[in-house]
């Protein structure tokens, strides 16, 4: 009698993430969801460098749709963050690597406000001679 046995390997669907990044008051929130399977690293930079920041990556949640979800903080206060910098989420799963950038405009632009009652009553004010 002969019997034969096979590698197998479980049926695992690779699901690519899905990445938002958001601003909050002296906070950035990069959150990552829809991606299979669980593994995956967030990084963040700073002008394309990698920043110290705290463990303020949550654990990786699995949805009921068994894909899942994660997010990560990065503290960033305004005094650090100077007009152009870049702040990066980097997000590296088996599926491949997603990034979101957010940067501080630079002011190119002066604009004047008026408040138009102030002009107009200054315009149709009666003169003396």
């Amino acid at each position: 009698m002969e019997h034969t046995i096979s590698k197998t390997r479980a049926s695992v669907n690779e699901n690519a993430p899905s990445v938002e990044l958001l601003q909050g008051q002296n906070k950035l929130v990069c959150l990552v969801y829809g991606y299979s399977p669980s593994a995956i690293n967030i990084t963040w930079l700073q002008n394309n460098v990698s920043v110290q920041h705290d463990d303020s990556t949550n654990r990786s949640a699995k949805r009921p749709d068994g894909k899942f979800s994660i997010k990560s903080h990065l503290q960033v206060q305004a005094s650090e963050w100077a007009p152009g910098d870049t702040y990066t989420c980097h997000v590296e799963h088996i599926t491949g690597i997603v990034t979101r950038d957010i940067s501080k405009k630079e002011i190119t632009e002066e604009t004047i406000y008026f408040d138009e009652k102030r002009i107009s009553s200054c315009l149709t004010a009666p003169s003396r001679v």
